[in-house]
């Protein structure tokens, strides 16, 4: 194994900056942890200004830094005031604050040790089975509208069914109850409660089954938390009404049966309408139907009377009809006559404005227009051209007048040096024996300089 201090930075596989490691820390420790429990006690508990609660669990060996949002202190599940050294559960999920490096645990559910280990399994195993699709609306079924075989699921001895029996036997003394005794609370309970919901299914009687028992403590009431129960009613093809406890106790086959009942005695007036209500509705029913076809046969025969009054004889109906087919034939006529007048007037006024718009006119228009047009360029044209010579004859004679030729012929004459032929404007430029060429207005002369221009005349 190379050492690492003999390594340049090239040769290195990863360097990592703070930010980029504790960013892929972060994903993989609450990618690994996104659901967990813990068992603790509270240590350093402050509540802060904002809403939020800080603390710690510790145990002998090692603290977790935990916290609790304001928004999850205001759920059902926190009824208890959290205090220095209180032993509980709870559940939530790891988080790292990377500007820090911290990882904390946030708390979302929490229980005290003890009757919250009971909520605590009640809890992990409602949303294990809520996550499954057990508690979904979708899937529940309406309860029969007047059965006559109801199956009941509990002790046969309990309080619950004699409840249940006495409230069917007042609303509905002729119903047929099948009861499958279970075990309602013990070791083994929830096993013959599951066991006694198969043995319904299998005999395939009973239109509804009501599972349920008295009420009790969240000991007592343990076996209907039982996943096993919750199974069995979740696989029966029986409807389920639930009816454990009292109105306040929940269970967990309150939420997968297909009704709750808060009561035994709830569930059997659930399943079973009053005989006398049932009795007074059908009378009512009754008497709405007798009216009802009392007012339907009232307007079916002010309905046939009408029609008989204007039922008329065949004999009628075809003169009605001739007379109908004459006059629209008349009609048709007319309108006949109508229409081919129309046209005619139509098709005239596009003959006046094809005339207006035809081609022959229009080409005699753009001729007299041309011929026009080169009247017009023709005087231009001399206008133009007589002005334009009297500007050239203007340019001509200003050009004649300072030319040097006109200078020359007033008796000027322009001296060159030879052979330069560069011009003399003094003559003491010149000297005896050379020779300069005098430009006159017909020609040139050569002369040669006989006397130095000092002295006198020049030569």
């Amino acid at each position: 194994m190379p050492n690492p201090s003999s390594l340049s930075l090239a040769e290195a596989q990863k360097v990592y900056s703070v930010s980029e490691l504790t960013h892929e820390l972060k994903g993989l420790l609450e990618g690994r942890y996104p659901d967990l429990w813990v068992r603790g006690e509270v240590a350093n508990y402050r509540p802060h200004a904002s809403g939020h609660a800080y603390f710690s669990l510790k145990d002998a060996s090692s603290i977790l830094s935990s916290v609790i949002f304001r928004f999850a202190e205001k759920k059902s599940v926190f009824k208890v005031d959290l205090e220095d050294g209180m032993e509980i559960v709870a559940h939530g999920r790891l988080n790292l604050y990377e500007p820090r490096g911290n990882y904390s645990f946030i708390v979302d559910f929490l229980q005290p040790v003890g009757v919250g280990a009971l909520l605590l399994e009640f809890e992990k195993l409602k949303q294990r089975l809520q996550k499954e699709g057990l508690f979904d609306p979708a899937r529940k079924r309406p309860l029969p509208e007047l059965p006559q075989r109801i199956g009941i699921v509990t002790s046969p001895t309990g309080a619950a069914v004699r409840d249940i029996l006495t409230v069917l036997r007042r609303r509905f003394a002729n119903v047929h109850v099948l009861i499958a005794p279970a075990k309602v609370q013990g070791e083994g309970a929830a096993e013959e409660i599951a066991a006694a919901i198969r043995e319904m299914n299998e005999r395939d009687w009973a239109e509804v089954l009501i599972v349920g028992r008295g009420g009790g403590s969240l000991e007592d009431l343990w076996a209907f938390n039982e996943e096993v129960v919750a199974r069995a009613i979740f696989e029966s093809k029986i409807p389920v009404i639930s009816a454990v406890g009292h109105e306040i106790d929940t269970t967990i086959a309150d939420f997968v049966a297909d009704v709750r009942a808060p009561t035994p005695s709830a569930a059997a007036e659930m399943v079973i309408r009053s005989k006398i209500e049932l009795e007074e509705k059908m009378g009512g029913l009754d008497i709405r139907l007798a009216r009802a076809m009392k007012n339907l046969l009232a307007t079916n025969l002010a309905r046939l009377q009408q029609a008989l009054r204007v039922l008329t004889s065949p004999e009628r109906r075809v003169e009605d009809f001739l007379l109908r087919l004459d006059d629209v034939s008349a009609r048709m006529d007319n309108a006949a006559v109508w229409l081919l007048t129309q046209h005619e007037s139509h098709l005239k006024e596009l003959a006046r404005a094809l005339t207006l718009l035809s081609p022959t006119r229009r080409l005699l228009q753009a001729g007299i227009d041309l011929s026009r047009l080169d009247q017009r360029l023709d005087a231009s044209s001399e206008t133009i051209l007589a002005a334009k010579a009297q500007a050239v004859e203007r340019h001509g004679a200003l050009l004649e007048s300072l030319s040097p030729l006109s200078i020359l012929k007033r008796g000027y004459s322009i001296t060159y040096r030879l052979p330069q032929r560069a011009i003399l404007t003094q003559a003491k430029q010149t000297r005896k024996g050379e020779k300069v060429e005098v430009r006159l207005w017909d020609g040139e002369l050569t002369c040669e300089i006989i006397r130095d221009p000092r002295q006198g005349r020049l030569i």
